[in-house]
């Protein structure tokens, strides 16, 4: 069965080359607007009070059994399992110039299999549960039948390594990240036949109506125009996370108060705007996937970050000096962020005394794998952190707590008496306000004093296009866009309001296989 909530999501994203690959691209979203040949066109018109969209000739056209959009694990098990099927022509893009986009910085793969149908069912119900029944249960039910079969095709057929942890329904991918993964798929997928360029974008759908897709328009580097004609089309193009222009319009929260700390390019959200000019139309759900808290201005892997902003043992306040919550909720990595975005303001304090403990050992939990090695040890290098970060606009140190008060913008005679009551908690060892454990109260008494204003950390987004039990893209009452199939974290159906962790690399690889099979038996046989 899936996992409800894994304290520690343990992601260890990448160094070095693919980043610098990643933050030398541009992005932009590419054209939404779907494309019909001249055939009908006509036909368009006269059931659109819409004015036809204007067609450019391509430079080129070709034709294939399958084109599949996006490189990472969705998109390679997508034209792999394609291939493996039975077909002949199998075309794989990327628009970076790097393979795997978003599954290069993937760290786990649940497990383990269902046992069996009613398994399978339960486990599909718990999930819509915790979801509170946003997460589509026939969805899940569907991937948890599949599961056995895909996780044998991807870690015994092809060899993909992980490593099990112990007492979890964790698997994390050999070195920590999904890159191992693709590197392992990449030469697999070109013996196979498979043919992938690199450094192509798909601006737009070929659509014939608006329930039937014909291929897709792509545009090389050289600005060369192709128009690739396909049975079938598997979108596996990421989510939204690096166009906060789009995102903006898909979601409710304050991106003010969000960090981007997955990958820096590429999830662009072209996939979710080429299907919004088909029959599907606007996409009704996306989750922000915010699975820990920093400071802005301070690197993923900081230390202090872990420290001031994901240890029960600090005190925060809000805009308005008041003390709003049990701290502990930072332990519940897939929910802290909320009670942080909600907030107008959340401040981390702590004094002298609990800046050394953490730098003697104190550190308690985490939210990836770098800081595994904070937990229970010395952390060397915080007071080089303060000085280096001393200058950033949410970082506040003072002698005194009416003067960081001051320096933080709160009122100090409210924030004085909410850290004098919390340092009473201390002392009697009860939290009356919110029961916080006595051990992680601490008093906040010896200065100097620091503030650290936090914001919720997105690694990624989940959702936006709807598709059914066989990854085919639908309309909002599932009827089916004939050609078009989606799969991984562009896809809807898998998320509640935040990330319930673990769904990625399972629903990339459910959706890919799927797809495939799908177009191969009734597209192509």
């Amino acid at each position: 069965m899936e996992s409800k909530k894994i304290d520690s999501s343990r992601r260890n994203f990448l160094s070095g080359a693919a980043v610098t690959a990643m933050a030398a691209v541009g992005t932009g979203v590419l054209a939404g607007k779907a494309l019909m040949p001249a055939t009908a066109e006509a036909a368009e018109k006269k059931t659109s009070a819409k004015p036809a969209a204007k067609i450019t000739k391509a430079d080129a056209t070709i034709e294939v059994d399958v084109v599949v959009v996006g490189s990472g694990l969705g998109g390679l098990s997508a034209a792999m399992t394609a291939a493996e099927e039975g077909a002949k022509k199998v075309l794989l893009l990327e628009k970076e110039r790097f393979w795997g986009g978003g599954s290069n910085f993937a760290e786990v793969f649940i497990g383990p299999v269902p046992a069996d149908d009613a398994e399978a069912r339960r486990s599909a119900a718990d999930f819509a549960k915790w979801s509170n029944y946003v997460a589509d249960p026939m969805l899940h039910y569907q991937k948890n039948l599949d599961q056995k079969e895909n996780s044998a095709w991807l870690f015994d057929k092809h060899k993909v390594k992980i490593h099990p942890l112990p007492g979890t329904p964790l698997n994390f991918y050999e070195g920590g990240h999904g890159m191992s993964c693709i590197n392992t798929l990449v030469p697999q997928a070109k013996a196979l036949g498979v043919e992938m360029r690199a450094n192509i974008a798909v601006e737009s759908l070929l659509m014939k109506d608006p329930y039937t897709c014909l291929g897709v328009r792509a545009k090389e580097k050289s600005g060369k125009v192709i128009d690739i004609k396909a049975k079938g089309v598997v979108l596996a193009t990421g989510g939204i996370s690096t166009n906060k222009a789009l995102l903006a319009k898909y979601t409710s929260i304050d991106l003010e108060k969000v960090i981007i700390d997955g990958a820096q390019s590429g999830q662009d959200g072209d996939g979710q705007v080429m299907v919004e000019a088909t029959a599907h139309g606007k996409a009704t759900h996306l989750c922000v996937s915010s699975l820990f808290l920093n400071v802005k201005g301070f690197a993923y892997d900081s230390s202090l970050g872990v420290c001031v902003a994901m240890q029960p043992t600090n005190l925060w306040v809000n805009q308005d000096a008041v003390r709003f919550i049990d701290e502990s909720i930072v332990s519940a990595t897939a929910n802290c962020n909320k009670a942080v975005e909600i907030q107008g303001s959340v401040y981390s304090i702590l004094d002298q005394a609990g800046f050394d403990k953490y730098a003697a050992g104190a550190c308690q939990t985490h939210y990836s794998g770098f800081a595994d090695k904070l937990i229970g040890n010395p952390v060397p290098g915080l007071a080089a952190e303060i000085e280096k970060y001393k200058n950033l606009p949410d970082v506040f140190t003072a002698p005194s707590l009416e003067e960081l008060a001051h320096k933080i913008g709160l009122d100090a005679a409210a924030f004085k008496g909410t850290v004098e009551q919390y340092n009473g908690f201390a002392q009697s060892g009860s939290d009356a306000e919110w029961g916080k454990k006595a051990s992680n109260i601490w008093p906040v008494a010896k200065g100097p004093f620091y503030a650290f204003r936090l914001s919720s950390g997105m690694v990624n987004t989940n959702g936006g296009v709807r598709i059914n039990r066989n990854a085919q893209v639908v309309d909002p009452r599932y009827k089916v866009i004939s050609g078009l199939y989606a799969t991984g974290i562009l896809t809807s159906g898998w998320e509640g309001e935040t990330y319930l962790m673990g769904t990625c690399q399972a629903v990339a690889l459910w959706g890919g296989r799927k797809a495939a099979k799908h177009i191969v038996a009734n597209r192509i046989s």
